[in-house]
């Protein structure tokens, strides 16, 4: 790897600062390898099983290196560099101050769109760089980088009330005679959003913030994919359910001012579910209650105002066509007149790769 990195020059995206990163990453893997192998402690049979547990931590490391560095670098081509021109469009219209992150390919249709915050990377699928009405789920991974950027602010603000909600459903649950079962219960769902769903959620508020309706859009199409599975109201340990996303994105747009539009969506939305009729486990009302997810709203539009994010509607006031506007009008095309979408949106791809290139 290091050889093939140093054998030939790259883009000017990735050449000045990814590359040389990238390289430094695996000298220092390297250096690691040098002094195990220096050592001896190879040849000691006792030492066997603390050997093996360093080959699997460098191992991993050196995955890593591949997956979320290497693979980039040696995938970069057309798609990205369109892609570096228009995150640098949207961090400008939407008045994030950072340095843009790099967009790469190498994601496919499973693992769909993804962020590696870290190495300050978001992965799309090939050929997304032709798909507008994918595009609001790269305003959720910028989230994440954003959470990176300005960390805690939510957590510190939000978790005294999450932690005292679970607790006053535990002391509840030993009134109720119930604690053998809602203890644990409730313990885990703490922990879930704790460690994973706070952000989770925050991602879809910023994201709807930013993009308006076209997220709430893009979310119901994704949650259609967990029909498939009646994962309706299923969460799992990295992801809440696309239930209580739904209704958090829809608290942040009428926030927002999107009434009339948020109305129309979760008209569209209940139907969905009524059609669907997705099993629903007994105990999941008190797991995404209606107040936790209205104070989490509350907490992130306040988060992204302070950090001075152009919100939406803002984005529409300072700039002609942003990014964001051209997703909810392919949006609105859809609804209204399919059959003139694919021409459409091929044109106003057309026009966005003139104005950035």
């Amino acid at each position: 790897m290091i050889d093939a990195l140093n054998s030939k020059t790259h883009h000017p995206d990735i050449q000045k600062s990814f590359v040389p990163k990238t390289l430094e990453y695996l000298d220092t893997l390297k250096s690691h390898l040098n002094i195990i192998l220096q050592s001896g402690d190879l040849d000691i049979d006792i030492l066997a099983n603390n050997n093996l547990y360093q080959f699997n931590e460098l191992n991993e490391a050196f995955q890593t290196i591949e997956l979320y560095r290497y693979e980039v670098i040696e995938n970069y081509d057309g798609p990205e560099i369109y892609f570096s021109k228009k995150i640098a469009r949207i961090y400008n219209e939407i008045r994030n101050l950072s340095i843009p992150p790099i967009i790469t390919t190498i994601s496919n249709s499973e693992n769909y769109y993804w962020a590696h915050p870290v190495f300050e990377i978001i992965a799309v699928p090939y050929g997304e760089e032709n798909n507008l009405l994918n595009l609001p789920d790269l305003f959720h991974e910028i989230g994440h980088l954003i959470c990176k950027q300005y960390p805690n602010i939510v957590d510190s603000k939000f978790v005294p009330s999450l932690d005292k909600y679970f607790k006053d459903e535990i002391d509840r649950s030993y009134d109720e005679k119930t604690h053998e079962h809602y203890v644990p219960f409730y313990t885990e769902k703490l922990s879930k959003w704790k460690d994973y769903w706070i952000e989770e959620f925050t991602c879809d508020l910023i994201a709807t913030f930013l993009c308006g309706p076209a997220f709430a859009n893009a979310n119901m199409k994704m949650s259609a994919l967990s029909n498939g599975s009646s994962a309706i109201y299923a969460d799992s340990p990295s992801h809440p359910s696309d239930e209580a996303r739904m209704r958090a994105v829809f608290l942040m747009l009428d926030k927002l001012g999107f009434n009339n539009e948020c109305a129309k969506i979760k008209a569209d939305w209940e139907l969905f579910l009524h059609h669907t009729n997705n099993p629903k486990h007994p105990d999941y009302k008190f797991i995404f209650p209606n107040d936790l997810l209205a104070e989490l709203t509350e907490i992130v539009y306040d988060y992204c105002v302070g950090i001075d994010l152009a919100s939406y509607n803002e984005q529409l006031k300072n700039h002609k066509e942003p990014i964001s506007k051209h997703i909810n009008d392919a949006w609105n095309l859809l609804h209204s007149k399919p059959k003139e979408f694919e021409d459409w949106q091929k044109k106003i791809i057309d026009q966005i790769s003139k104005e950035i290139s």
